[in-house]
């Protein structure tokens, strides 16, 4: 599960298992009120999983995925999309996940060719939460879905949100 704590001037993030204790969490350098994070590292209890970075491009965003020791991992690529968002998650093995949020909905899918791997949708984590401006998110993938597809995901669910609050602050 990915928890989100929304402030005016960023976000902080937070994986949580099954029973809601943290697993992994995620750090963010530069802050740009204008701009939203650039980068984002996620951690576990072992030690640095992946980095997201957000570089600057125009019109479609574009993100980009990384081993801790600098390794590329992947790409998040925003697609041209009429209703929905989508986005093309182009792994480092040469496999494309492909990301899409129905229009109006929070809910998540991701494919691999015609096969669900994985699903996200967001949760409802009680009212305090909501007041705090909490938003969890329950991501559920194939269990036999490899390590670095699992990464894949969560770093497109992480780029999602970025991308979402740049969209906000360019309103």
């Amino acid at each position: 599960m990915l928890q989100q704590l929304r402030a005016v001037t960023r976000s902080d993030f937070h994986f949580l298992d099954a029973a809601g204790a943290p697993i992994a969490t995620v750090t963010g350098g530069n802050h740009s009120f204008f701009m939203g994070t650039r980068e984002l590292y996620v951690s576990d209890v072992t030690g640095p999983v992946f980095h997201l970075t957000d570089p600057v491009d125009f019109m479609l965003d574009t993100f980009e995925f990384f081993a801790p020791n600098g390794q590329p991992l992947g790409r998040v690529k925003q697609r041209m999309a009429v209703m929905n968002q989508a986005f093309d998650v182009e792994v480092f093995d040469g496999s494309r996940l492909h990301l899409e949020r129905r229009a109006f909905s929070h809910d998540i899918t991701f494919t691999l060719g015609q096969f669900v791997v994985g699903r996200a949708a967001q949760q409802w984590a009680g009212f305090t939460s909501f007041m705090l401006g909490r938003d969890q998110y329950g991501l559920q993938y194939d269990p036999g879905a490899p390590p670095h597809h699992r990464i894949a995901m969560l770093a497109a669910l992480l780029a999602l949100d970025l991308h979402d609050a740049k969209q906000q602050n360019s309103t």
